[in-house]
Protein backbone atom coordinates (compact mmCIF):
# COMPACT_ATOMS: atom_id res chain seq x y z
CA UNK A 1 0.00 0.00 0.00
CA UNK A 2 1.62 3.76 -0.78
CA UNK A 3 0.61 5.81 2.15
CA UNK A 4 0.59 10.02 1.73
CA UNK A 5 0.62 11.39 4.79
CA UNK A 6 0.18 15.40 5.32
CA UNK A 7 1.25 16.54 8.66
CA UNK A 8 2.04 20.31 10.08
CA UNK A 9 5.25 18.44 11.79
CA UNK A 10 6.75 15.03 12.37
CA UNK A 11 10.12 14.27 14.28
CA UNK A 12 12.68 14.95 14.52
CA UNK A 13 12.10 18.40 12.80
CA UNK A 14 9.72 18.46 15.68
CA UNK A 15 9.35 16.98 19.59
CA UNK A 16 5.16 17.36 20.01
CA UNK A 17 3.20 14.84 20.75
CA UNK A 18 2.09 14.71 17.07
CA UNK A 19 5.30 15.16 15.50
CA UNK A 20 6.64 11.77 17.68
CA UNK A 21 2.96 9.68 16.96
CA UNK A 22 3.22 10.19 13.36
CA UNK A 23 6.69 9.30 13.26
CA UNK A 24 6.30 6.17 15.28
CA UNK A 25 3.11 5.12 12.52
CA UNK A 26 5.51 5.79 9.92
CA UNK A 27 8.44 3.61 11.34
CA UNK A 28 5.88 0.60 11.89
CA UNK A 29 3.98 1.07 8.60
CA UNK A 30 7.18 0.55 6.65
CA UNK A 31 8.36 -2.76 8.62
CA UNK A 32 5.00 -3.64 8.14
CA UNK A 33 6.04 -4.04 4.02
CA UNK A 34 4.25 -0.71 3.29
CA UNK A 35 5.51 2.16 1.23
CA UNK A 36 5.18 5.61 3.32
CA UNK A 37 5.69 9.36 1.85
CA UNK A 38 5.47 12.27 4.37
CA UNK A 39 5.29 16.15 3.26
CA UNK A 40 5.30 18.57 6.49
CA UNK A 41 6.71 21.84 7.46
CA UNK A 42 10.06 22.73 8.60
CA UNK A 43 11.27 25.76 10.69
CA UNK A 44 14.99 23.97 10.46
CA UNK A 45 17.01 25.54 7.53
CA UNK A 46 19.66 23.20 7.17
CA UNK A 47 17.45 19.92 6.72
CA UNK A 48 17.23 18.35 3.61
CA UNK A 49 14.09 18.96 1.49
CA UNK A 50 13.96 15.46 0.40
CA UNK A 51 15.32 12.49 2.08
CA UNK A 52 14.52 8.80 3.57
CA UNK A 53 14.41 8.10 7.28
CA UNK A 54 13.52 4.52 8.97
CA UNK A 55 12.80 3.75 5.43
CA UNK A 56 9.59 6.19 4.89
CA UNK A 57 10.33 9.27 2.13
CA UNK A 58 9.91 13.01 3.73
CA UNK A 59 9.56 15.88 1.89
CA UNK A 60 9.72 19.16 3.55
CA UNK A 61 8.47 23.07 3.05
CA UNK A 62 10.27 25.52 5.06
CA UNK A 63 8.99 29.09 6.83
CA UNK A 64 10.46 31.22 9.10
CA UNK A 65 11.28 30.24 12.87
CA UNK A 66 8.97 30.60 15.54
CA UNK A 67 10.63 33.84 16.80
CA UNK A 68 10.26 35.68 13.48
CA UNK A 69 7.19 37.73 14.03
CA UNK A 70 6.07 36.38 10.34
CA UNK A 71 5.76 33.30 11.85
CA UNK A 72 1.98 33.01 12.94
CA UNK A 73 0.97 32.90 9.20
CA UNK A 74 2.40 29.95 8.63
CA UNK A 75 -0.92 28.43 7.37
CA UNK A 76 -0.98 30.57 4.54
CA UNK A 77 2.58 28.98 4.30
CA UNK A 78 0.70 25.45 4.34
CA UNK A 79 -1.72 26.19 1.91
CA UNK A 80 0.67 27.58 -0.96
CA UNK A 81 3.33 24.99 -0.85
CA UNK A 82 0.52 22.03 -0.23
CA UNK A 83 -1.36 23.44 -2.89
CA UNK A 84 1.89 22.96 -5.32
CA UNK A 85 3.02 19.96 -3.98
CA UNK A 86 -0.34 18.14 -4.83
CA UNK A 87 -1.04 19.86 -7.92
CA UNK A 88 2.07 17.76 -9.22
CA UNK A 89 0.60 14.18 -10.02
CA UNK A 90 1.32 11.53 -7.15
CA UNK A 91 1.63 8.39 -8.89
CA UNK A 92 -0.14 5.47 -7.06
CA UNK A 93 -1.52 6.85 -4.18
CA UNK A 94 -3.48 4.36 -2.47
CA UNK A 95 -4.97 6.42 0.65
CA UNK A 96 -4.19 9.84 2.09
CA UNK A 97 -3.70 10.48 5.53
CA UNK A 98 -4.18 14.09 7.00
CA UNK A 99 -2.59 15.27 10.80
CA UNK A 100 -4.42 18.89 10.30
CA UNK A 101 -7.08 20.67 8.89
CA UNK A 102 -5.11 23.08 6.84
CA UNK A 103 -4.05 20.28 4.80
CA UNK A 104 -7.63 19.80 3.67
CA UNK A 105 -8.19 22.64 1.59
CA UNK A 106 -6.06 21.66 -1.39
CA UNK A 107 -6.91 18.34 -1.41
CA UNK A 108 -10.71 19.72 -1.70
CA UNK A 109 -10.29 22.65 -4.31
CA UNK A 110 -8.18 20.09 -6.48
CA UNK A 111 -10.77 17.44 -6.46
CA UNK A 112 -8.07 15.07 -5.06
CA UNK A 113 -10.99 13.34 -2.41
CA UNK A 114 -12.80 11.86 -6.07
CA UNK A 115 -9.52 9.99 -6.96
CA UNK A 116 -8.42 8.83 -3.77
CA UNK A 117 -9.65 8.15 -0.14
CA UNK A 118 -8.90 10.76 2.77
CA UNK A 119 -8.47 9.67 6.20
CA UNK A 120 -8.58 12.42 8.64
CA UNK A 121 -6.82 11.90 12.14
CA UNK A 122 -8.53 13.64 14.84
CA UNK A 123 -6.12 14.50 17.56
CA UNK A 124 -7.68 17.43 18.76
CA UNK A 125 -9.74 20.99 18.06
CA UNK A 126 -7.27 22.95 16.44
CA UNK A 127 -9.41 25.79 16.93
CA UNK A 128 -10.52 24.94 20.01
CA UNK A 129 -6.62 24.51 21.25
CA UNK A 130 -6.32 28.03 19.71
CA UNK A 131 -8.51 29.45 22.33
CA UNK A 132 -7.42 28.00 25.03
CA UNK A 133 -3.63 29.13 24.20
CA UNK A 134 -5.23 32.59 23.70
CA UNK A 135 -7.14 32.21 27.46
CA UNK A 136 -3.75 31.86 28.85
CA UNK A 137 -2.49 34.71 26.97
CA UNK A 138 0.04 32.71 24.87
CA UNK A 139 0.06 35.09 21.69
CA UNK A 140 0.77 38.21 24.16
CA UNK A 141 -0.99 41.88 21.59
CA UNK A 142 -1.89 39.05 18.97
CA UNK A 143 -4.53 37.63 21.44
CA UNK A 144 -7.24 39.14 19.12
CA UNK A 145 -5.88 38.19 16.42
CA UNK A 146 -5.63 34.24 16.97
CA UNK A 147 -9.35 34.45 18.13
CA UNK A 148 -10.21 35.43 14.86
CA UNK A 149 -7.66 32.52 13.41
CA UNK A 150 -9.81 30.51 15.68
CA UNK A 151 -13.35 31.18 14.64
CA UNK A 152 -11.83 30.66 10.97
CA UNK A 153 -10.43 27.64 11.79
CA UNK A 154 -13.54 26.36 13.02
CA UNK A 155 -15.36 26.94 9.77
CA UNK A 156 -12.46 25.12 8.27
CA UNK A 157 -12.99 21.89 10.42
CA UNK A 158 -16.95 22.15 10.03
CA UNK A 159 -16.57 22.09 6.60
CA UNK A 160 -13.44 20.24 5.40
CA UNK A 161 -14.24 17.26 7.27
CA UNK A 162 -16.93 16.45 5.34
CA UNK A 163 -14.94 15.59 2.43
CA UNK A 164 -13.35 12.83 4.26
CA UNK A 165 -13.87 9.46 3.92
CA UNK A 166 -13.19 8.62 7.39
CA UNK A 167 -12.23 10.83 10.54
CA UNK A 168 -10.26 8.77 13.10
CA UNK A 169 -10.35 9.76 16.85
CA UNK A 170 -7.49 8.39 18.88
CA UNK A 171 -8.85 8.21 21.94
CA UNK A 172 -12.75 7.88 23.59
CA UNK A 173 -12.16 11.60 24.87
CA UNK A 174 -11.53 12.91 21.36
CA UNK A 175 -14.43 10.91 20.01
CA UNK A 176 -16.62 12.31 22.21
CA UNK A 177 -15.16 15.81 21.12
CA UNK A 178 -15.84 15.36 17.82
CA UNK A 179 -18.98 14.70 18.44
CA UNK A 180 -19.94 17.36 19.92
CA UNK A 181 -18.20 20.00 18.35
CA UNK A 182 -19.93 18.48 15.14
CA UNK A 183 -22.57 16.18 15.67
CA UNK A 184 -22.92 16.14 11.55
CA UNK A 185 -19.82 14.39 10.93
CA UNK A 186 -20.81 11.33 13.39
CA UNK A 187 -21.62 9.01 10.19
CA UNK A 188 -17.92 9.62 9.35
CA UNK A 189 -16.37 9.09 12.45
CA UNK A 190 -14.37 5.87 13.01
CA UNK A 191 -13.94 3.35 16.16
CA UNK A 192 -10.82 4.55 18.25
CA UNK A 193 -7.90 3.92 17.46
CA UNK A 194 -5.33 5.21 20.14
CA UNK A 195 -1.42 6.75 19.23
CA UNK A 196 1.52 3.79 19.66
CA UNK A 197 5.18 4.00 21.23
CA UNK A 198 8.23 2.13 20.06
CA UNK A 199 8.37 -0.22 22.98
CA UNK A 200 12.10 -1.01 21.84
CA UNK A 201 12.81 2.64 22.66
CA UNK A 202 11.48 3.21 25.45
CA UNK A 203 12.29 -0.09 27.35
CA UNK A 204 12.95 -0.82 31.14
CA UNK A 205 15.72 0.43 32.89
CA UNK A 206 17.59 0.58 35.80
CA UNK A 207 16.99 3.46 37.70
CA UNK A 208 20.30 3.61 40.29
CA UNK A 209 22.01 3.08 36.62
CA UNK A 210 19.75 6.32 35.22
CA UNK A 211 20.37 8.39 38.22
CA UNK A 212 24.39 8.15 38.19
CA UNK A 213 24.54 8.93 34.70
CA UNK A 214 22.21 12.23 35.30
CA UNK A 215 24.01 12.60 38.92
CA UNK A 216 20.38 12.60 40.41
CA UNK A 217 20.46 11.47 44.17
CA UNK A 218 19.47 8.08 44.88
CA UNK A 219 17.83 9.21 48.62
CA UNK A 220 15.05 11.84 47.50
CA UNK A 221 11.68 10.63 45.84
CA UNK A 222 11.97 12.20 42.03
CA UNK A 223 8.77 13.11 39.88
CA UNK A 224 9.19 13.68 36.57
CA UNK A 225 6.62 15.61 34.27
CA UNK A 226 7.08 16.53 30.45
CA UNK A 227 5.28 18.80 28.79
CA UNK A 228 5.62 22.40 26.66
CA UNK A 229 5.61 25.14 29.34
CA UNK A 230 1.97 26.62 28.20
CA UNK A 231 -1.29 27.39 30.37
CA UNK A 232 -3.33 24.33 30.06
CA UNK A 233 -0.72 22.08 30.79
CA UNK A 234 -1.38 22.95 34.56
CA UNK A 235 2.32 23.50 35.53
CA UNK A 236 1.39 26.51 38.06
CA UNK A 237 -0.68 23.70 39.39
CA UNK A 238 1.57 21.34 39.83
CA UNK A 239 4.34 23.73 41.71
CA UNK A 240 1.64 24.93 44.13
CA UNK A 241 1.31 20.94 45.08
CA UNK A 242 5.17 20.59 45.74
CA UNK A 243 5.22 23.26 47.73
CA UNK A 244 1.97 21.71 49.55
CA UNK A 245 3.73 18.68 50.52
CA UNK A 246 7.80 20.21 51.52
CA UNK A 247 6.88 20.26 54.94
CA UNK A 248 6.03 16.08 54.92
CA UNK A 249 8.55 15.95 52.13
CA UNK A 250 11.68 17.55 51.97
CA UNK A 251 13.38 16.41 50.04
CA UNK A 252 11.14 15.21 46.97
CA UNK A 253 13.03 16.30 44.03
CA UNK A 254 10.52 17.41 40.59
CA UNK A 255 11.93 17.54 37.45
CA UNK A 256 10.38 19.79 34.84
CA UNK A 257 11.32 18.84 31.25
CA UNK A 258 9.87 20.52 28.18
CA UNK A 259 10.14 24.36 26.94
CA UNK A 260 7.41 27.12 26.36
CA UNK A 261 6.81 30.62 26.97
CA UNK A 262 5.90 30.34 30.59
CA UNK A 263 8.69 29.44 31.68
CA UNK A 264 10.07 32.47 32.98
CA UNK A 265 6.81 32.74 34.73
CA UNK A 266 6.85 29.45 36.31
CA UNK A 267 10.52 29.76 37.39
CA UNK A 268 9.78 33.13 38.98
CA UNK A 269 7.08 30.85 41.30
CA UNK A 270 9.72 28.96 42.16
CA UNK A 271 11.70 30.92 43.42
CA UNK A 272 8.92 32.85 45.08
CA UNK A 273 8.16 29.70 47.11
CA UNK A 274 11.76 28.99 47.80
CA UNK A 275 11.66 25.48 46.20
CA UNK A 276 14.67 26.00 43.98
CA UNK A 277 16.46 23.05 45.58
CA UNK A 278 12.85 20.91 44.69
CA UNK A 279 12.12 21.99 41.35
CA UNK A 280 14.80 21.60 38.35
CA UNK A 281 13.74 22.89 34.93
CA UNK A 282 15.47 21.08 32.73
CA UNK A 283 14.80 22.33 29.67
CA UNK A 284 14.80 20.80 26.47
CA UNK A 285 15.85 16.82 26.49
CA UNK A 286 16.31 15.27 23.01
CA UNK A 287 14.72 11.60 22.40
CA UNK A 288 17.49 10.00 23.03
CA UNK A 289 18.22 11.00 26.65
CA UNK A 290 14.44 11.00 27.21
CA UNK A 291 13.97 7.58 28.34
CA UNK A 292 16.65 7.72 30.89
CA UNK A 293 15.34 10.96 32.41
CA UNK A 294 12.07 8.61 32.95
CA UNK A 295 13.85 5.42 34.02
CA UNK A 296 15.55 7.72 36.83
CA UNK A 297 12.11 8.72 38.28
CA UNK A 298 9.65 7.72 41.09
CA UNK A 299 6.62 8.47 39.31
CA UNK A 300 5.41 10.75 36.49
CA UNK A 301 3.03 13.26 37.13
CA UNK A 302 0.62 15.16 34.25
CA UNK A 303 -1.40 17.93 35.93
CA UNK A 304 -3.06 18.85 32.84
CA UNK A 305 -5.66 21.46 33.37
CA UNK A 306 -7.70 21.14 29.89
CA UNK A 307 -7.69 19.20 26.65
CA UNK A 308 -5.46 16.22 26.66
CA UNK A 309 -6.53 14.48 23.91
CA UNK A 310 -4.50 11.48 24.00
CA UNK A 311 -0.70 12.09 26.09
CA UNK A 312 2.07 10.53 24.27
CA UNK A 313 4.53 11.36 27.12
CA UNK A 314 2.29 9.00 29.32
CA UNK A 315 2.74 5.88 27.41
CA UNK A 316 5.92 7.09 26.80
CA UNK A 317 6.56 7.24 30.93
CA UNK A 318 4.48 4.00 31.07
CA UNK A 319 6.83 1.85 28.50
CA UNK A 320 9.62 2.69 30.69
CA UNK A 321 7.86 0.96 33.57
CA UNK A 322 7.20 4.20 34.70
CA UNK A 323 3.92 4.58 36.46
CA UNK A 324 1.96 7.69 35.44
CA UNK A 325 -0.22 9.58 38.78
CA UNK A 326 -2.53 11.98 36.23
CA UNK A 327 -5.77 14.39 36.09
CA UNK A 328 -8.82 13.26 35.29
CA UNK A 329 -8.51 15.18 32.37
CA UNK A 330 -9.22 14.26 28.47
CA UNK A 331 -7.83 10.88 27.78
CA UNK A 332 -6.02 10.49 30.48
CA UNK A 333 -8.90 8.13 32.64
CA UNK A 334 -8.67 5.96 29.88
CA UNK A 335 -5.05 4.94 30.31
CA UNK A 336 -5.03 4.76 33.99
CA UNK A 337 -7.57 2.70 34.33
CA UNK A 338 -6.07 -0.10 32.94
CA UNK A 339 -3.55 0.17 35.56
CA UNK A 340 -4.79 1.18 38.71
CA UNK A 341 -7.36 4.47 39.02
CA UNK A 342 -5.60 5.27 42.36
CA UNK A 343 -3.46 7.17 40.16
CA UNK A 344 -5.67 9.64 39.53
CA UNK A 345 -6.67 12.74 41.56
CA UNK A 346 -10.06 14.37 41.88
CA UNK A 347 -9.65 17.18 40.09
CA UNK A 348 -6.89 19.26 38.74
CA UNK A 349 -6.83 21.43 41.86
CA UNK A 350 -2.99 22.16 43.27
CA UNK A 351 -5.13 20.21 46.38
CA UNK A 352 -6.03 17.59 44.87
CA UNK A 353 -2.96 16.72 43.19
CA UNK A 354 -0.85 17.38 46.44
CA UNK A 355 -3.32 14.55 48.56
CA UNK A 356 -2.55 12.35 45.72
CA UNK A 357 0.87 13.11 45.62
CA UNK A 358 0.95 12.21 49.51
CA UNK A 359 -0.69 9.15 48.80
CA UNK A 360 1.57 7.66 46.58
CA UNK A 361 4.84 8.75 47.83
CA UNK A 362 3.71 6.85 51.18
CA UNK A 363 3.67 3.72 49.39
CA UNK A 364 6.77 3.57 47.36
CA UNK A 365 6.07 -0.55 47.40
CA UNK A 366 2.84 -0.23 45.87
CA UNK A 367 4.46 2.26 43.08
CA UNK A 368 7.44 -0.31 42.44
CA UNK A 369 4.80 -2.85 42.02
CA UNK A 370 2.91 -0.94 39.17
CA UNK A 371 6.31 -0.79 37.61
CA UNK A 372 5.42 -4.18 35.62
CA UNK A 373 1.98 -3.48 34.92
CA UNK A 374 2.72 -0.38 33.08
CA UNK A 375 5.20 -1.84 30.94
CA UNK A 376 2.61 -4.64 30.20
CA UNK A 377 -0.39 -1.91 29.73
CA UNK A 378 1.91 -0.14 26.77
CA UNK A 379 2.84 -3.59 24.87
CA UNK A 380 -0.65 -4.37 24.93
CA UNK A 381 -2.77 -1.61 23.68
CA UNK A 382 0.25 1.09 22.52
CA UNK A 383 2.66 -0.71 21.17
CA UNK A 384 2.92 1.35 17.67
CA UNK A 385 3.73 -1.90 15.85
CA UNK A 386 0.10 -2.97 16.81
CA UNK A 387 -0.74 -0.04 15.77
CA UNK A 388 -0.06 0.40 12.80
CA UNK A 389 -1.89 -2.89 12.06
CA UNK A 390 -5.10 -1.35 12.97
CA UNK A 391 -4.17 1.40 10.57
CA UNK A 392 -3.30 -0.59 7.63
CA UNK A 393 -6.50 -2.27 8.04
CA UNK A 394 -8.77 0.74 8.56
CA UNK A 395 -6.72 1.80 5.03
CA UNK A 396 -7.42 -1.26 3.27
CA UNK A 397 -11.09 -1.08 3.95
CA UNK A 398 -11.47 2.65 2.79
CA UNK A 399 -9.68 2.08 -0.23
CA UNK A 400 -11.97 -0.86 -0.99
CA UNK A 401 -14.99 1.17 -0.11
CA UNK A 402 -13.38 3.72 -2.72
CA UNK A 403 -13.19 1.20 -5.65
CA UNK A 404 -16.53 -0.20 -4.95
CA UNK A 405 -18.09 2.94 -4.92
CA UNK A 406 -16.49 3.91 -8.21
CA UNK A 407 -17.36 0.61 -9.89
CA UNK A 408 -21.46 1.22 -9.14
CA UNK A 409 -20.74 4.80 -10.83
Amino acid sequence: MKILILTDEIYPDGVSGVAKSVYNECVALVRLGHEVTVFARSVKKDALVEETIAGFRLKRFFQVERRNRFYHLYPLAILYYTSCFLYKPQQGIDILYIHNPLYILPIIWLRLFNRTPVVYMFHASMAEEIRISAQANKYGKRTWFAKQIAALISVIERWGFSYADIILPRSQYTNLTLRRLYPHLERLVADVIPLGVDTAEYTLGSQDFARDQLNLPHDHPILITVRRLEGRMGLQNLIEAIRSIHQQYPNVLLLIVGKGHLRESLEALVKKYQLESNIRFMGFVSEEDLPQYLAAADLFVLPTEQLEGFGLATIEALAVGLPVMGTPVGATPEILSLIDLSLLTSDATPEAIGRTLIYWLQQPEKIKVLNKRSREVVEEYYNSDLIAAQLATLFNKQIQKHINSLLDT
